[in-house]
């Protein structure tokens, strides 16, 4: 698994965090520094969003992230019917004020 999905897998089990938890849960395989430049990249592909300035930054996953999430069927299927996590609403507001914002089709280059 590449660096930004293990950090995207840790906000998504431990929404409200902050860069040097994420750092210290990550198993510190890579640096602070570097860990802060991955989450820079995935705020600036806004998969992930901040509360706070500074030392108070926390990080949570964006709805842009929550609406275009990867399903693994498989492991989705392994649970049993109870088991398994199932939405019970939509939020119709991210047709209106999600999508609008970004681009669906990846952009061609010559």
């Amino acid at each position: 698994m590449d660096d930004k999905k293990l950090i995207i897998e840790y906000v998504k089990q431990y929404p409200n965090c902050s860069s040097k938890e994420i750092f210290q849960g990550y198993g510190e395989k890579r640096s602070l520094a570097t860990v802060k430049r991955i989450l820079l990249k995935l705020i600036q592909e806004r998969l992930i969003i901040t509360t706070g300035k500074g030392k108070s930054t926390r990080y949570h996953l964006s709805p842009i992230y929550k609406l275009f999430e990867p399903i693994d069927f498989e492991k989705y299927y392994e649970k049993e019917i109870d088991e398994r996590e199932i939405n019970e609403s939509f939020n119709f507001s991210i047709i209106s004020e999600i999508l609008p914002e970004i681009n669906l089709f990846s952009v061609e280059e010559s």
